[in-house]
């Protein structure tokens, strides 16, 4: 039996992967295959922190096994396959009762959806919610042609990502561990989360654990939620136990722990060169630089573009700390591709490639042929030698040495986006 569920937490608490191992707990069914955490558009208005919906098949499970994680003490298995073990009426049940349990609801904002049925949900609906925008009409209507069942809480908005996150299919896909304490860990001396943060780059395949030069520990979130940390990486073998082999050398308690499949660091969100431009999409174009940057109050970044005939902006906000040094340094003529989601006409860039750069001069007082001593500017293109008074009107420009050069840049693991893959995993959109 598939399960899907969001729109558990707030922006300020709370935790829908945490509400998913309660529902896998409660339940009393094997897992076949791992859980799956995926992140929608994040650049819809009305998202959760970070936008993720989740989903699992379980059953009763057959063939081979291994460890997923950990509940009441008892290691959590995953297996290749299983059987059905449970009606859709008692998985929505159990899974109904867990949210009404530890669910935000008391926040407006907070509007749970569950979806269940025997298959997966058809994958237009994952692609329509990663990178547009979905409607819950739409989404129910695709339910009931599809057979399955849902419920809606309050306003159920969560039902459209229950339904995204049962339609995912893989193409790419990354793994977290994600260890948890309820209802939230004791605070953790932020002296531990950083040397935390730093074993955690030894772990296989790990990324965005930690940014040294703004003192940020990754893996640990910002709110108060039930997650104590979680590790991301493009391997799951030895994740979950080296996660947990952190955590305990570093004294972080915990109660439970829980490998995922994601899609983040996919780029899924990104469309490729469109025709059009739409509000709340994010994208990656080729593009022109068609000004000068400039600074507005708050030390937020701008500068614009050609897009072939369209002409929008570009922006990198304070958030994203040093890469501001290099986009500031771009100038009209250089070309790059930027990633970034689309609002209003203005980008809010995630990463950036410099294809070329154009070729800057600066303009000098021409050295006198007589002295070999530079003239003094008299006024518009009137320059003078001090020496013998010859008289010049043209200046002299040379080549400026740009410090910029062409290559990749992501914006540092501070303002990184879940779904954003860093350059340094390889490959793109």
């Amino acid at each position: 039996m598939y399960i899907g569920i969001d729109d558990t937490d707030s922006r300020e608490r709370g935790c829908s992967t945490y509400v998913l191992t309660e529902i896998i707990r409660r339940s009393g069914l094997d897992l076949i295959g791992y859980p799956r955490l995926v992140r929608l558009n994040p650049s819809v208005p009305w998202k959760t922190r970070g936008n993720g919906a989740l989903c699992a098949k379980l059953g009763k499970g057959k063939g081979r096994k291994w460890p997923a994680g950990h509940f009441d003490g008892r290691t959590v298995y995953a297996f290749e396959s299983g059987d059905e073990g449970i009606s859709r009426e008692e998985m929505i049940e159990i899974s109904a009762m867990a949210i009404y349990d530890l669910a935000e609801l008391l926040e407006d904002a907070t509007n749970p959806g569950i979806v269940v049925g025997e298959s997966p949900t058809s994958p237009d609906i994952y692609w329509k919610c990663v990178r547009g925008v979905e409607d819950i009409g739409s989404v129910t209507e695709k339910l009931k042609k599809s057979g399955h069942s849902y419920l809606g809480i309050k306003n159920g908005r969560g039902i459209i990502g229950a339904a995204a996150a049962l339609s995912w299919v893989p193409s790419s896909r990354t793994y977290e561990a994600l260890l948890y304490r309820y209802p939230h860990p004791d605070s953790i001396p932020f002296s531990t989360k950083m040397n935390a943060a730093v074993m955690a780059e030894n772990v296989k395949g790990s990324f965005n654990n930690i940014d040294v030069l703004n003192t940020y520990p990754a893996i640990f979130p910002r709110e108060r939620t039930p997650v104590v940390m979680g590790i991301r990486s493009t391997e799951d073998e030895k994740l979950l136990s080296s996660s947990i082999e952190i955590a305990e050398k570093n004294g972080i308690e915990f109660d439970r722990d829980m490998i995922f499949e994601t899609n983040q660091a996919t780029d899924e969100h990104i469309e490729v060169e469109p025709a059009i431009l739409q509000d709340f999409h994010s994208y990656r174009l080729s593009c022109v630089v068609s000004g000068y940057p400039y600074s507005i109050r708050g030390s937020h970044y701008f500068v614009e573009l050609n897009y072939g005939e369209v002409n929008l902006k570009a922006a990198a906000f304070e958030p994203t700390k040093e890469f501001r040094r290099i986009f500031r340094e771009l100038l009209p003529g250089d070309r790059i591709v930027i990633y970034g989601s689309f609002s209003e006409g203005v980008l809010n860039v995630e990463k950036m490639e410099i294809i070329s750069l154009s070729t800057a001069y600066i303009r000098e007082n021409p050295i006198c042929e007589n002295c070999n001593s530079r003239t003094e500017n008299r006024g518009r293109n009137d320059f003078r030698c001090r020496k013998c008074g010859s008289v010049y009107r043209i200046p002299h420009y040379r080549i400026h040495e740009r410090e910029l050069k062409s290559g990749r840049y992501d914006v540092p693991v501070i303002a990184r986006r879940h779904l954003s893959r860093p350059f340094s995993l390889g490959g793109s959109s």
